[in-house]
């Protein structure tokens, strides 16, 4: 993934903060490129606004898999986990706005806030909108996301408060074409803490042999809780999830490092070079080595 700035993940609590985003002016956009890969199930306090320049990116969020194409448009909610993943032999590109929600709310109980900016942010039920090419919300959206940007680089007079006003309007377009569920989110109040304890075990020791019993011990909870848990939040199972950020993880190796595929696959956990090569392919299509060498010839003419 490429970002014109520069975000940082904690692998402990799972939370991306980006040096770039200051507190005096809560806003920040970028683009990302994927190519193959995905980027780490994370979350972060800001809400996410962001649309498709080009090709498909499948959106991994606690209620399900969403694929978004060219032209969509997606809203990631604050606090909610999610991962954004490419596909094999497609580049794709977003562009993102973020932005806490006291951006357009102002002062803590303000009328803006009590009535326009918490039904959505605290209505758990709602993780990620998504809104397709073609309809007037989408088009709209596009448009008051390119005058932002727009803004953001040519940075005239006053182009602080222009941004936050589009991001307002932004905003207000959302809102009123979602359609808010009344309905209290499906699981436990528990699950996200549990969920995020768990995950974070998983990113200190995916290199060592993990049971089922030590992700749950991580949450204080017992297996069947656990395996209802993941399958609540993430839609998988603790182990399939073990599998991905292990095949994650290696990604990254076979990109940016000179280690073996020998060297990869022990140190991200897999038993045997054969298995490690069999669970690669069954994910992603490729083996390692020819996952390594369609990156590199990918680099050549791409500018990531």
């Amino acid at each position: 993934m490429n970002t014109s700035s520069s975000p940082t993940l904690n692998n402990i609590t799972l939370e991306e903060n980006d040096p770039s985003f200051s507190a005096s002016f809560p806003y920040r956009t970028g683009v990302y490129g994927y190519h193959d890969t995905s980027y780490p199930w994370h979350w972060h306090n800001e809400v996410e606004f962001f649309y498709m320049r080009s090709g498909v990116i499948d959106y991994h969020t606690p209620s399900g898999i969403y694929p978004l194409v060219e032209g969509d448009v997606g809203m990631v909610n604050a606090s909610v986990l999610h991962m954004p993943c490419g596909r094999p032999g497609v580049f794709s590109e977003q562009e993102d706005h973020i932005f806490l929600p006291s951006f357009i709310s102002g002062a803590h109980g303000s009328v803006i806030e009590t009535r326009y900016v918490l039904p959505l942010v605290e209505n758990r039920s709602i993780d990620m909108l998504i809104f397709r090419k073609g309809t007037e919300t989408a088009a709209r959206a596009v448009e008051l996301m390119h005058r932002a940007t727009a803004l953001h680089e040519e940075k005239p007079f006053g182009y602080e408060a222009g941004i936050r006003s589009l991001m307002t309007e932004l905003w207000l377009t959302v809102l009123q074409a979602a359609e808010l569920s009344t309905q209290p989110a499906e699981g436990s109040p528990h699950d996200d803490a549990r969920i995020r304890e768990m995950m974070r075990y998983i990113a200190d020791h995916y290199g060592e042999k993990v049971t089922l019993g030590e992700i749950a011990g991580a949450a204080l909870i017992g297996e069947r809780e656990c395996c209802r848990c993941f399958q609540r939040q993430l839609g998988m199972s603790p182990i399939e999830y073990l599998m991905d950020f292990r095949i994650s993880k290696a990604c990254e190796l076979l990109h940016s490092t000179e280690m073996s595929v020998l060297e990869i696959g022990i140190h991200c956990g897999f038993s045997s070079p054969s298995y490690f090569g069999k669970i690669f392919r069954r994910k992603l299509g490729y083996t390692p080595r020819d996952y390594r060498n369609a990156r590199l010839d990918i680099a050549s003419t791409v500018n990531f």
